[in-house]
């Protein structure tokens, strides 16, 4: 069994508007962050300027 020791994040929610059920998707180069509350939604990481 996969025990997990999980710290309280000051700054949550990371994502507003009620969303929950996060869902981390490595695409290779970068991440995809699926909400599934209350409707599916992908979030992309944000641009950076370089």
């Amino acid at each position: 069994m996969l025990k997990a020791n999980w710290e309280k994040y000051a700054n949550n929610p990371i994502v507003g508007n009620n969303t929950s059920g996060g869902i981390l998707v490595n695409e290779g180069k970068s991440y995809r962050l699926y909400t599934t509350h209350p409707a599916v939604q992908v979030f992309f990481p944000a641009k950076r300027n370089r």
